[in-house]
This record gives C-alpha cells, structure tokens and sequence, in this order.
C-alpha cells in the first residue's frame, strides 16, 4: 500500500475512535465475494485498506465550500458497506454509467442528496477521490465533464482533510 496512504489511514483511524467516524473492517471473504460481482473493478490495494482498517460505515465530515456564519462549510460522507458498494456501483446512476470508466463507489451520501463518493480503478494506489451527481445525465464520459467535483488529488489528501 503506498506509504503516504497507510500514514492518513492511520491518522484518520486514531482521530475517528470513540466517534461516529470509527467504522469496522470487513473480512476478505466478503470483499473477495463482492470484487467477483463487480468483475474485479477493486483494486487488490483498496480490499486491504476495508480489510485491515476500520472504516467501513463511518460517518465523517469533508471541508469543501468556504463556512459562514450559519454553515462549517463541510458535507457528509459515510464510508459505504459492501452491499451499498455493490448497489452504488451497479445498480444506480451514476454508478452505472461510470464503472465502464473504471470508477466504483467507496462512500455514500447520508444526508439523503444521492451524491455519492467515488475512486478510479486507474492503476494508482493513492487516486482521486470525486462526489458525482446523480441527476446529471446516464452518459458517463458527461458525467465526467459536467456533473462530477474532484475533492481531492489523493485519497490520503481527502482522509487527511475530513473532520471526525
């Protein structure tokens, strides 16, 4: 696993205990089961991550807008259980138009907006994380242009920017 990584994944982990930002790990049975009914989209790195760090089901708080007076400027973000990964992946838009591009869901939206949280299986092991809109359209190359925000340059950027 890339070093840069373990190192926010561990310091996301100490922040979140004794939080709603301490999840639970999954073990590799069920992510092996889960990778084989999204033909394989997973990255062997992010199987590790859910199977050695607690963080599936854990709530959590991203910066992204500036704050004011009545808003911390964050949103929510609930890292996804395996069965939401499955359904926000293939069963949903916009998950359904961009696993052809290589992007699979990891974190779901518990406000209730349906704008889920996703990574590119692009060969990385540290990559982009992006919230993608779901009412945007069901193309996925004008998701990508239109209808989807980089939240940051890295995976290890996002975790060490989330608030527990």
């Amino acid at each position: 696993m890339n070093s840069q990584l373990k190192k926010s994944l561990d310091g996301f982990v100490e922040r979140a205990k004794g939080t709603t930002a301490e999840g639970e790990t999954v073990d590799r049975e069920t992510l092996k089961a889960l990778n084989e009914r999204l033909d394989g989209i997973l990255p062997f790195w992010f199987l590790e991550l859910l199977a050695t760090y607690p963080l599936v089901n854990a709530e959590f708080n991203f910066p992204l807008h500036a704050p004011d007076e009545d808003y911390d400027g964050c949103i929510q973000v609930q890292w996804a259980r395996p069965a939401e990964i499955f359904s926000e992946t293939v069963e949903c838009y916009p998950g359904l138009a961009m696993k052809p591009l290589g992007y699979f869901c990891f974190g779901i939206d518990p406000s209730g907006g349906g704008n889920p949280f996703f990574i590119k299986n692009d060969g990385s092991d540290n990559p982009p994380v992006f919230q993608i809109y779901h009412d945007v359209s069901d193309d996925g190359e004008v998701i990508e242009r239109e209808g989807m925000e980089k939240l940051a340059d890295s995976l290890s950027d996002f975790l060490d920017k989330t608030r527990t």
